[in-house]
């Protein structure tokens, strides 16, 4: 049984308190803290910028522990927002960085092409080099802005100037584009319109890298998925990342299943985990999450650090709304599921808690439900949910109790909790807070922006913006370096 608000605002969605609530003579019992106490990464007194990231850097050179990926992102933020000029470099790569890439090392921090410019221009303008040429690499593919190679040439001739190498290079292959287009068309052109998948993925893959031809997504695409039509499994690949991105295609999460099926049956397996969180979203119908389980049970999908590895995914048992499994405590009496929780069982806290709060064999007892739902906070999404409805219910409600309630949900993966906390933090004024809450739940980095983040994009500041992955990643680092697991 689980009891939280998916239409905030409604007290209906509650069913209702106990019209008589019973304070439960002598109920006492330890609880257990929701975080440990830590002190925020980067943030020593008297620590400069630079120090902040230098120890960014500590942490980027070795295989991170569970929380020190935050650790990280927590001290680019730091320093870049602190103008230090390779700190300003380092989180506009981030804010760009593949996931294909970095896997086994350091997930992106955000897909936000545009911030990314923002922050190589900063860069460059702090005098950073390597900012100025990836300000001209964006330019010249057209990333963050639309392909500008005027842009991208004065960017390069900055990188030149501040001893950046390989800026030349780049410049120089900037100024044949005209005769490397009329190379690259003599040399697929005739093949592309006779059917040759390779020469129409060799069409694809120029139109959506911007290099050497122009930025073309729409073109891209259809290149794509002629090539995909013929059988190629590398296009039935790129057809499912573009329908998940909505690139030069809609935005369609069933078509992206039956595209990395496909191309996973035809033995090409670098997007397969893909699957693995599209199963899990909202928008992906039965149908399609069906077929990843059975494409799963026919062993044809591959781990991709580990190929030799099938990529198990199953159906869940009765998942709560943060993709969890809740074990199922209802045919146990009070006092089973009190000794449950009390050697730890956390499902269990939240199961009294319930109890208490509905009345159901217990006396109804707000306030003993609300320490058995503390005593599982931070390690269970439904627990902080419900904190959350007890709060926005509360005689004056505590609005900002309940937005950090959710927010806590949303960090646990449990996207009402986030939507509430994106509401609720609007209404309060606390945009930044806003921003991380709707980051939060973000499973999948090649997924478009939900509203909520194109909404707040709208309005706030690139500086914001990252102080919003600022919040998110330290209260993240703090999750994990308290969960128990």
């Amino acid at each position: 049984m689980l009891k939280h608000l998916s239409c905030l605002g409604l007290l209906a969605c509650l069913g209702g308190l106990p019209a008589h609530a019973q304070v439960m003579a002598g109920a006492s019992f330890p609880v257990k803290p929701w975080y440990v106490t830590m002190k925020p990464a980067c943030a020593k007194s008297g620590e400069t910028a630079e120090q902040q990231f230098r120890e960014a850097d500590r942490l980027w050179e070795r295989m991170p522990e569970l929380g020190d990926t935050e650790a990280l992102y927590v001290c680019t933020l730091e320093a870049a927002l602190g103008g230090y000029a390779a700190a300003e470099t380092r989180l506009g790569e981030l804010y760009v960085y593949d996931r294909e890439m970095a896997i086994g090392h350091i997930p992106p921090v955000h897909r936000d092409e545009d911030a990314a410019l923002h922050w190589f221009r900063k860069a460059a303008d702090d005098g950073d080099a390597r900012g100025a040429f990836m300000a001209g690499q964006l330019y010249a593919i057209g990333e963050g802005a639309p392909q500008d190679d005027t842009q991208a040439a004065v960017y390069y001739a900055r990188a030149i100037a501040g001893g950046y190498k390989p800026a030349s290079a780049a410049l120089e292959k900037l100024k044949t584009r005209d005769a490397r287009i009329a190379a690259f068309e003599a040399r697929y052109a005739a093949k592309a319109a006779g059917g040759d998948a390779t020469a129409m993925m060799a069409y694809a893959n120029a139109c959506l890298a911007g290099e050497p031809l122009r930025y073309d997504p729409a073109r891209g695409a259809d290149w794509a998925r002629k090539a995909a039509e013929t059988g190629s499994a590398d296009a039935q690949s790129l057809m499912g990342e573009l329908s998940v991105r909505g690139l030069g295609v809609s935005h369609d999460l069933d078509a992206a299943v039956a595209w990395l099926i496909k191309a996973a049956d035809g033995n090409v397996h670098r997007r397969d985990y893909y699957l693995t969180w599209l199963h899990d979203e909202a928008d992906v119908s039965a149908g399609s999450r069906a077929a990843i389980e059975a494409a799963s049970a026919r062993g044809v999908l591959r781990e991709l650090m580990r190929p030799s590895e099938r990529l198990k995914i199953v159906a869940a048992t009765a998942p709560d709304a943060s993709g969890r499994v809740t074990v199922d405590m209802s045919g146990l009496s009070v006092a089973d599921v009190t000794r449950l929780a009390d050697s730890g069982v956390v499902d269990a806290d939240v199961n009294l808690g319930l109890r208490y709060l509905d009345g159901n064999g217990v006396p109804a007892d707000r306030a003993a439900a609300k320490r058995w739902f503390e005593r599982a906070a931070f390690q269970n999404a439904d627990a902080d949910m419900n904190l959350g409805d007890m709060a926005y219910t509360d005689t004056p409600p505590d609005v900002r109790g309940a937005a950090e309630a959710y927010a806590v949900a949303g960090l646990m993966g449990d996207a009402v909790g986030a939507r509430n906390a994106v509401k609720l933090y609007r209404q309060l004024g606390e945009q930044v807070k806003a921003y991380a809450a709707a980051l939060s739940v973000d499973q999948l980095d090649m997924l478009p922006a939900t509203a909520d983040v194109k909404a707040l994009d709208a309005v706030m500041s690139f500086e914001d913006r990252a102080r919003g992955l600022l919040y998110l990643n330290e209260q993240k680092r703090i999750h994990y370096k308290s969960f128990k697991y």
